[in-house]
């Protein structure tokens, strides 16, 4: 029996599938793996609203940073002691960003706090401090190449100090989601830290090359079932 001449397309299509999956591993690092970091720190930046494409962002490699957020607890809770000046969501619902710090009367938000970062360029390396975290409240932050996910790794803040935390992958990403999903917690972001040594725009994804291969085999195979040339068993 001749085989159809869908199946080239089918089979294309499955093994590029196959082949573009990204398993990457999140390794905690320390600042000192870094080739060359460089850090934002909103010490310098000013108090206020700020737009999620300010030169604060867009000058470090940042190209947008976006947020979501509200506050359902009408008791309201101050940023914490420790906490200078640092990122946060206003507590309205609108998604605001705001620069405030420990005794300035704001109010973020504190249900479900999440911050996306859009880098301008790919990335193995990334570091944040995350303000105003309760002990021990989990925090998620998964890595994207594009709509892909890279992969995602859990943090806890381990004791009274403002922690931060330094990653590295072993796939390139280009956005970092940071998300807290336990309520009646404020969650800011500071101390945001990228390796100023840039990895090429086409980055090592893995097999890479076993996927280009797989495309040019599969064209192959569709030019010869367009001239009546059967792939496969008669």
């Amino acid at each position: 029996m001749r085989t159809s001449g869908r199946w080239p397309v089918l089979f294309l299509l499955a093994m590029v599938t196959a082949a573009s999956a990204v398993h990457a591993v999140i390794t905690p690092i320390t600042i000192g793996d870094f080739n060359n970091p460089i850090v934002l720190d909103f010490e310098s930046v000013p108090l206020g609203d700020i737009s999620g494409t300010d030169p604060a962002f867009t000058g470090f490699g940042i190209s947008l940073v976006t947020g979501t957020g509200s506050d359902s607890d009408p008791i309201w809770g101050d940023i914490g002691p420790d906490t200078g000046r640092a990122l946060f969501v206003r507590e309205d619902g609108t998604g605001q960003l705001f620069i405030s710090q420990f005794g300035a009367g704001d109010r973020p938000a504190e249900d479900s706090v999440t911050f996306s970062i859009e880098l301008a360029e790919s990335h193995v390396r990334f570091g944040v401090s995350l303000a105003s975290l309760r002990i021990g409240d989990p925090t998620d932050l998964t890595f994207f190449d594009g709509p892909t996910v890279v992969g995602t790794i859990t943090v806890t803040r381990p004791d009274a100090s403002e922690p931060i935390f330094y990653f590295e992958s072993d796939v390139v990403f280009d956005e970092v989601l940071i998300e807290h999903p336990v309520g009646n917690q404020i969650l800011g972001l500071d101390n945001i830290t990228l390796d100023q040594s840039s990895v090429p725009a086409l980055g090592p994804l893995p097999m890479g090359g076993l996927t280009l291969l797989l495309v040019l085999l599969g064209l192959g195979a569709l030019r010869l079932a367009g001239r009546g040339i059967p792939f496969g068993d008669r």
